[in-house]
């Protein structure tokens, strides 16, 4: 049976953009980590071919990081040196067009109520800040960590449960771009 082979940076992003998958009901999307960013594309070259000659259609979602622009050109760069012959379909998380990744998702689908628990590491953060600038802020995955740790649900990003709407709003707006996007990946 065909199927798209979507391959993603590593195995908390194949853990939650499967849970959005199944949100919305996409089938047939086969999860492949490359075990590392657009730079280890090529260490999956191998694999590419072997599911391209068997008929499958290729998608690569990994982080925009900080800039979209040379993220995007490395990608296609990276893909180009693999020499897939058809086009490989790519998506940049947050949203394709911003920069950020999963992370950046993550904090967006915090729900209502719980939205404080990011007010309060703001507000840390500015306390910190405002003792000295040398001070290192929590980074994304930090504040997604204590996120789930205030909220007292697993914190390893693999074992996190997504579909749990006390937690997280697999219908938040931040997720329209990827889950139109997931969306595509039909045949």
């Amino acid at each position: 049976m065909r199927q798209w082979d979507v391959y993603v940076e590593g195995k908390s992003d194949r853990h939650f953009l499967s849970c959005i998958a199944d949100h919305i009901k996409m089938r047939g999307l086969a999860w492949q980590v490359i075990g590392g960013g657009v730079s280890s594309l090529p260490t999956m070259q191998q694999a590419m071919l072997e599911n391209h000659h068997a008929g499958n259609r290729i998608a690569v979602i990994v982080d925009a990081n900080t800039n979209v622009a040379v993220q995007r050109r490395e990608l296609r760069s990276k893909i180009q040196q693999i020499g897939i012959p058809t086009r490989i379909e790519t998506f940049l998380l947050p949203n394709n067009s911003d920069s950020g990744c999963l992370e950046t998702l993550l904090e967006a689908m915090a729900v209502g109520p719980h939205r404080v628990i990011y007010d309060c590491l703001d507000a840390y953060g500015r306390c910190v800040r405002s003792h000295s600038p040398k001070y290192h802020l929590p980074d994304v995955k930090a504040r997604i960590y204590a996120y789930c740790e205030a909220l007292g649900i697993k914190t390893a990003a693999t074992e996190r449960d997504y579909s749990d709407s006390d937690h997280w709003n697999l219908n938040a707006p931040a997720l329209g771009p990827l889950t139109d996007f997931l969306r595509t990946l039909r045949y």
